[in-house]
């Protein structure tokens, strides 16, 4: 396996710290050299011994004092490496940890990490025992993703890479490893998971959709063409049922193509004078029949800035989802109050979970209610709320007194201005 330039240098980092002497390593050396010096002045008959010790004693200072520089040399790399360092004993203390580790467990320096023990930064402590264990069994090097808590209580995800130090007996002296925060990338691959998850999910439910109507269309086509049998009304009803299903088909072909606009930042919208009225009574057409209960329509003109194609498109995603996850009795509303025109569909089924009212405007969402039989491409909330954002609204949900409410708001259109009457010349008296 390849290792990286940080990785080779912690690793060197860590292996040089047990040899760092400390000032009474010169003590032993400094003592000679005195005795030494001392022999020789009063009592020149030893010089040559004194000259040997002292020879010696130089000797020693000086190697003690070039493997002082080394170590400080390791040290300062030790603390410098951007990796989290540490050593820990097979008891779970701390022996030693550079700041890099301080900053990703949240210490303010690595002083005052030595005097936390190991456990106490998992989120599990059990994670010690059992992570120590598989290194103890590991022939080498051994790397695993685990996660941690800050020392303010934040939870992070770390890579540990760890080797345990052995004596001569083959007995465990201590871990060296080098921790890594890694919660970016969980988060990253996270994301990238439930993109693909929802892609696969899309990819499923739109076959799903695509495959129930062109089934309708395919078999009452072949009726039709046969044609024996079939008498005036009944040619009438599967033309009807075949014109409904391709409806359905294009709607769900639309919603595709403006989910796709949108995510690639190119949805535009043609903002207008429009009726909410109208474009509401149009969008609604032909979809009672869909319905086993009860679509009332009561509109009033409620004149508004939009685009009246994807008004429409709004208007039939809500209706389209109060049939399938609404009650019985589904009321469509236009108004104007203020500044504002608003068109309201509403249904008096169970309403949404708690918590959904936002949620139910993410991609791929269906709210908390469970419809079965009912396939829904997920996108038609979505990207109703995207338009009516892009033509100047919003869209909300709410539920009161038992009713579900979806309100699609835009600006009003401003009323006309009254005609200017025509100036009349002033006459004089002379004329």
């Amino acid at each position: 396996m390849a290792v990286t330039a940080a990785e080779h240098d912690s690793r060197r980092a860590l292996r040089s710290l047990p040899a760092e002497p400390g000032w009474p390593a010169f003590l032993v050396p400094s003592l000679v050299v005195a005795v030494a010096a001392l022999q020789a002045i009063f009592h020149p008959s030893l010089w040559p011994w004194a000259l040997a010790a002292f020879l010696s004693g130089m000797v020693a200072v000086v190697a003690v004092a070039a493997l002082r520089s080394r170590d400080r040399r390791y040290r300062s790399l030790f603390n410098r490496v951007p990796v989290g360092l540490y050593r820990t004993s097979p008891q779970g203390r701390i022996i030693d940890a550079n700041p890099a580790l301080a900053q990703i467990l949240g210490f303010d320096a690595p002083a005052d990490i030595l005097a936390a023990p190991a456990r106490s930064v998992y989120l599990d402590p059990g994670d010690r025992d059992r992570w120590t264990d598989q290194v103890n069994r590991a022939g080498g090097p051994l790397a695993a993703e685990l996660q941690m808590r800050r020392r303010d209580g934040r939870v992070i995800w770390v890579r540990d890479k760890v080797i345990p130090v052995r004596d001569r007996r083959g007995r465990v002296r201590y871990y060296e490893g080098e921790l890594e925060d890694v919660s970016a990338q969980r988060r990253q691959w996270e994301q990238l998971e439930a993109a693909v998850q929802s892609r696969m999910q899309l990819i499923g439910t739109v076959s799903h959709e695509l495959r129930t109507p062109l089934t309708a269309i395919v078999g009452y086509a072949r009726l039709l063409a046969d044609g024996r049998g079939l008498n005036p009304d009944e040619r009438t009803e599967m033309a009807a049922v075949v014109e409904q299903q391709a409806e359905d088909m294009v709607n769900i072909v639309d919603d595709l193509l403006t989910a796709a606009q949108a995510e690639a930042g190119t949805l535009r919208v043609a903002v207008g004078p429009v009726d909410l009225a109208e474009e509401a009574r149009r969008a609604v057409t032909g979809m009672e029949a869909r319905h086993t209960g009860t679509l009332e329509v009561e509109t009033t003109t409620a004149a508004a800035l939009g685009d009246a194609h994807r008004v429409r498109q709004v208007v039939r995603n809500l209706v389209a989802n109060a049939i399938a996850h609404g009650g019985d009795h589904i009321r469509v509303d236009t108004g104007r109050e203020g500044n504002q025109a608003h068109v309201l569909v509403a249904d008096d089924g169970p309403g949404l979970a708690p918590g959904d009212e936002e949620r139910v405007f993410e991609a791929f969402q269906r709210g908390g209610r469970n419809h079965g039989g009912h396939g829904s491409v997920g996108l038609g909330l979505t990207i109703s709320r995207h338009l009516a954002r892009l033509m100047g609204g919003d869209l909300t949900v709410t539920h009161e007194a038992g009713w579900t409410t979806f309100r699609l708001v835009l600006p009003g259109r401003p009323a006309p201005a009254a005609p200017s009457r025509p100036q009349v010349p002033a006459t004089t008296a002379h004329d």
